[in-house]
């Protein structure tokens, strides 16, 4: 999906901001398996292909999340292997720490409902 790039400077230079704080977020869930990265990365491509032709052809051409964007763009569909991956740490980190951090059962429902709502969302 190619996306309208903005003549404006001030534009440009926001959706390129944008861009880059989504594409953090993204970093970050590389990093916490409890926050999912596909999501924040498709969006940080969203907004680099109307501001930044360099930008959005250097996410693209990443050998791991470039073809799940490419597919986003092009299909609008993500391909079920990031799917699986997402849900089998989600589910693999919640249950370390219900079970290894022993919290009190409010925190337990909070822990089990933010991996059930994630994982809905990634499913």
């Amino acid at each position: 999906m190619q996306y309208k790039r903005f003549e404006s400077p001030a534009w440009r230079k926001l959706l390129f901001a944008m861009g880059w704080f989504w594409m953090t977020l993204g970093l970050v869930g590389l990093v916490l398996p409890i926050v999912p990265s596909v999501p924040f990365l498709v969006i940080a491509a969203a907004f680099f292909s109307r501001s930044s032709p360099r930008w959005h052809a250097w996410i693209l051409s990443r050998p791991k999340i470039g073809p799940v964007i490419h597919d986003w763009e092009q299909y609008g569909v993500i391909h079920p292997l990031p799917k699986v991956i997402s849900t089998v740490s989600m589910i693999i980190v919640g249950v370390y720490l219900i079970y290894f951090w022993e919290p009190t059962t409010a925190v337990t429902v909070a822990i089990a409902t933010g991996c059930i709502l994630c994982i809905g969302f990634v499913l």
